[in-house]
């Protein structure tokens, strides 16, 4: 992932919760087969490391399916994110080429690379009455962004 215009401009952070969020939404979406179907989610940025180390990326809580606007919940079953990860691929390298930070030649580089520098993890699923779990979970993303041993 071309991290260095993230880096510098900290706007595509916010277009990056975009992708991750439409990227998401298309893929429940797609597989509940639910058009109208809406996302529950919380977002967080992350931008740990320095220098070349320089690591954004988005930590989410996910409601395991889509409301439908009556109030219907649909769960989403147990599935293989590939896919998630190749849509979020694909509107990350859509959005950069938009903003004019790179190219048609560089994405079809990027593409064809074996390890894209894109993952897509989903934990293990917290029952509605965990509230330790849930707890634990809601602290973990919302850490501090920074070492306090660096605080002077």
């Amino acid at each position: 992932m071309p991290r260095v215009y993230f880096k510098y401009d900290r706007k595509f952070l916010t277009q990056l919760c975009h992708c991750a969020k439409e990227s998401i939404e298309v893929f429940f979406r797609t597989v509940l087969g639910l058009d109208d179907g809406i996302l529950g989610m919380i977002m967080v940025i992350h931008t740990f490391g320095d220098y070349a180390r320089f690591h954004p990326h988005l930590h989410a809580i996910v409601a395991d399916g889509l409301f439908r606007p009556n109030g219907t919940f649909y769960c989403f079953p147990q599935r293989d994110l590939k896919e998630l990860e190749e849509i979020f691929r694909s509107k990350v390298l859509a959005m950069l080429k938009r903003e004019g930070k790179i190219h048609d030649a560089l994405i079809e580089k990027l593409m064809g690379l074996h390890h894209s520098g894109f993952s897509v993890h989903a934990g293990n699923r917290r029952a509605r009455d965990d509230r330790d779990g849930q707890k634990a979970l809601a602290e973990y993303i919302l850490r501090n962004a920074f070492s306090e041993q660096k605080i002077t």
